[in-house]
């Protein structure tokens, strides 16, 4: 059943990426850099690219980013947002897209995933994240750890 989900997803993501494509229209997503006891919570999709990413995704038009925010970590990890604060928006492509980075900071490494959604999570030392990961994550990095660690 599992592996049906995981299918479904990756069918998904597809067909909403072709008809972005076809529509043009400019995509506004948000990521979380879930941060508890130092450490940055990793996740990797079961659809997309293999790499490491934060998690986050897809704000739904009329919604407020950070009531999509809160709506994914639910969905992704079964998180109550509660202190988000916006770090940056990052803005690219000829689509005028955007993504907001939010500092999501934890009292405990207690996550609840969707195992359809996500093939894997880490919590990781912001040294030494997992490898290989998405621009994103090099981004929440610097912002987050200036200094380095």
């Amino acid at each position: 059943m599992l592996r049906l989900r995981r299918c479904a997803y990756r069918i998904a993501f597809r067909a909403r990426e072709c008809s972005r494509a076809l529509r043009r229209a400019p995509v506004h997503s948000v990521t979380g850099a879930l941060v508890c006891d130092g450490r940055l919570l990793l996740v990797r999709h079961t659809y997309g690219s293999a790499l490491w990413e934060l998690p986050g995704g897809n704000v739904r038009r009329g919604e407020d980013p950070p009531a999509a925010l809160a709506r994914e970590l639910g969905e992704e990890l079964g998180v109550e947002v509660a202190g988000a604060s916006l770090i940056e928006t990052v803005r690219a492509g000829r689509r005028r897209d955007r993504t907001d980075l939010y500092h999501v900071p934890l009292d405990e490494q207690r996550v609840h995933p969707n195992h359809a959604e996500l093939a894997e999570l880490r919590w990781c030392d912001p040294a030494a994240p997992a490898t290989p990961h998405s621009g994103m994550v090099h981004l929440a990095i610097s912002r987050l750890w200036p200094e380095g660690t």
